[in-house]
């Protein structure tokens, strides 16, 4: 059987652990060929070792997405080693728990240049490339983050909602190439960074059942569940779908 993403080339970022990961994982199963970056240069490693054995058709590439000269290098490899690219995936991103009375200039440069310098570095040096090719498109990782606001996150939630004005302005820029953008927009995720939220609101059981509470299915999101809509978007099957932010948040938003 052939996969909805049979021929398509697949760039993502942050692509070592989590949901990138897991993107890279469908993305191979659906029949795409997949170059996975991160700036953990071990972790890449053992990301494409595992995806390699699992007889998926990967390349790696290690990036830091704040630098231009490196998110220049990764499309540059992408093209030498299959000829062209078809989609990109903005996963890379870091969370930070602050609030307004505790933010410092440090922390507010550092998550800016990733989560949304690296987004938009990303973008520019991609379209060259998803010009002229059908069925091209870019999904952002915004998170419900870039949706709404919750306390002690002040920081996070202000750069996926730049995450969110990039995919829609960005959106309407390239629907005259046949580009597509949209957003994907996860609510609490188990992965690490989950684990990093849930500590810095005082961790433990009590705390990580609240947040299960907070959704409609009693639960955290499983990293292959937003791999699953993100390999959708980027099939021939989401070909009328652009601009738009797709909630995979198990009802979180619904409330």
């Amino acid at each position: 059987m052939v996969g909805r993403l049979q021929d398509k080339v697949v760039v993502i970022t942050g692509a070592a652990q989590g949901i990138g990961f897991a993107t890279a994982r469908k993305c191979g199963q659906e029949g795409a060929k997949v170059v996975i970056s991160d700036f953990n240069v071990d972790k890449l490693q053992e990301a494409s070792i595992q995806l390699q054995l699992d007889g998926f058709d990967v390349h790696a590439v290690v990036c830091n997405i704040t630098d231009e000269e490196h998110i220049a290098k990764l499309y540059e490899e992408a093209i030498k080693k299959y000829g062209y690219i078809t989609t990109v995936v903005n996963n890379a991103g870091i969370f930070v728990n602050n609030t307004v009375e505790t933010f410092d200039v440090i922390t507010f440069e550092k998550i800016s240049n990733i989560n949304i310098k690296g987004v938009m570095l990303s973008t520019k040096h991609a379209i060259p490339y998803l010009k002229g090719q059908e069925g091209s498109s870019i999904i952002n990782l915004a998170s419900i983050s870039g949706m709404i606001g919750t306390k002690n996150h002040n920081l996070y939630i202000m750069t996926k909602h730049a995450v969110v004005g990039i995919t829609r302005s960005t959106a309407v820029e390239l629907g005259q190439f046949g580009i597509r953008v949209n957003a994907v927009c996860p609510g609490l995720t188990d992965t690490n960074m989950a684990e990093q939220l849930i500590e810095g609101d005082g961790g433990g059981q009590s705390i990580r059942q609240a947040y299960e509470n907070a959704y409609l299915l009693g639960r955290l999101g499983r990293p292959e569940e937003i791999a699953n809509t993100i390999s959708f978007l980027a099939s021939n099957e989401a070909s009328f779908i652009t601009g738009a932010l797709i909630p995979v948040d198990g009802g979180y938003t619904a409330t």
